[in-house]
């Protein structure tokens, strides 16, 4: 059997990212055991889930307000809520932006995210590039960055769009990795849109 490990949020040597243990360490001792147990819960159960949102924000850039919230996408949403159910936690629907839905873990402040909602077809995108990380001396799958920095811009909000800058300026976004994967997302985002979110990668990142 293999033996899980325990996730230590207060050691900043078990981080890949120095800026998101920096930010971990600000946030009050019961968010950040909540966090604590959102990942110990993801990988102790073997859930297919791939960090998003503010926290994949923090890991790849170099300036984020981190809020102890901790957002999951899932293709297997039935499998999240069967584990819940199984270790009696209570879970409620999030309310749908019409990007995402799925369900809030108010135990985990995790909010796990359906993949087969909103767009879907970006959403695989997301799940099959992602990339392994450690947070907290564990292994997770983490969103690619610079499919980050697409999403951002997809999302189109004003914190979304001041989040794809931020990553672009973190050091972790490339144009030659940018190019590629707007060629292969280009059927799934807006022609318009994907000219104009190239057009900031040519006019920020050097190459």
């Amino acid at each position: 059997m293999m033996e899980i490990l325990p996730v230590d949020l207060l050691c900043e040597a078990l981080f890949d990212s120095k800026t998101l243990f920096k930010e971990m360490a600000i946030l009050n001792p019961g968010a950040i055991q909540k966090t604590q147990n959102a990942f110990q819960f993801v990988q102790q159960h073997g859930l297919q889930a791939v960090l998003i949102g503010g926290m994949a924000v923090s890991h790849w850039s170099s300036d984020r307000s981190l809020t102890p919230d901790v957002d999951f996408l899932t293709p297997n949403l039935n499998q999240v809520k069967q584990v819940l159910q199984q270790n009696n936690m209570q879970s409620s629907v999030l309310a749908s932006s019409g990007a995402y839905g799925g369900i809030m873990v108010p135990q985990l402040d995790a909010d796990f995210l359906d993949a087969h909602q909103g767009n879907a077809a970006f959403n695989q995108y997301v799940l099959n590039t992602a990339v392994s990380t450690r947070i907290g001396g564990v292994m997770f799958k983490i969103i690619d960055p610079n499919v980050l920095t697409i999403m951002k811009f997809d999302l189109g909000r004003a914190k979304d769009t001041e989040d794809a800058f931020k990553l672009m300026q973190g050091g972790n976004v490339n144009k030659m990795a940018m190019r590629t994967h707007l060629k292969a997302t280009k059927a799934m985002l807006s022609n318009e849109e994907a000219q104009t979110i190239w057009g900031y990668v040519q006019s920020m990142l050097p190459g």
